[in-house]
Formats: structure tokens, C-alpha cells, sequence
């Protein structure tokens, strides 16, 4: 619990980055997805954070990094993440690293700011 001594807030859909957090954002994309596609979630839920900037950093998983990817992974028909919420990072957030098989970002200049 004490490896995030600085207390980031991340949004990530890889758990296993989660766990490190010393107050995790656990969300299940996919759970989500389906969830706000039926109606019983508010996509706010998930947009609404990343465009007021509070995560210092959102971490997807993808291969290759690149938002086209994500963009891409469906399944049985249902996106990975919304495209609402892939706008929101978008116009919200600055890739900063795709070395790995991360697409890291942070908040960065946007309407808002």
C-alpha cells in the first residue's frame, strides 16, 4: 500500500496497475460498457472525471499503444471503452508514453484549461 507515496489518482483498465494505488479506481471497462449501453449507468460515471482532470494519469492497455487500437477492441460487439470517454481523453489528456504496451497519459490543455 505504500507504493503510491504520492497518492496519484489513475484511471487504468489494467487492475494489476490498480492494486498499487493506495486508493484504486478499480473499473471493469467492459462491465461498463455494457452498463451504460443498457442504461443502468450514466456515462458521466466515467466521461465526467476525465474532463474535470482528476486523475493524474490514465494508463490503457493496448498493443500497439495508439488510440486507433483501442479504438478497435470490441467484444461480442461492445467497445472496449465508450467512445465518449475516448473523446473525453482525447481533448483532456497528453499521451506522454507508448514505449510499452501502455498508452500513458496526463492531464493536458483543452477546452478547459
Amino acid at each position: 500500500r505504500e507504493a503510491n507515496n504520492l497518492a496519484i489518482r489513475c484511471f487504468s483498465d489494467d487492475p494489476g496497475l490498480n492494486v498499487l494505488l493506495n486508493r484504486p479506481v478499480v473499473i471493469d471497462p467492459m462491465v461498463q460498457s455494457h452498463l451504460i449501453a443498457g442504461g443502468s449507468l450514466d456515462i458521466q460515471t466515467l466521461v465526467g472525471p476525465v474532463e474535470r482532470r482528476e486523475y493524474d494519469l490514465i494508463v490503457l492497455a493496448t498493443s500497439p499503444p495508439d488510440f486507433h487500437a483501442l479504438r478497435r477492441w470490441h467484444y461480442h460487439d461492445m467497445p472496449h471503452l465508450p467512445e465518449a470517454f475516448m473523446e473525453a481523453v482525447e481533448r483532456h489528456y497528453v499521451v506522454t508514453d507508448k514505449e510499452t504496451r501502455y498508452l500513458t497519459m496526463e492531464p493536458g490543455r483543452g477546452p478547459s484549461q
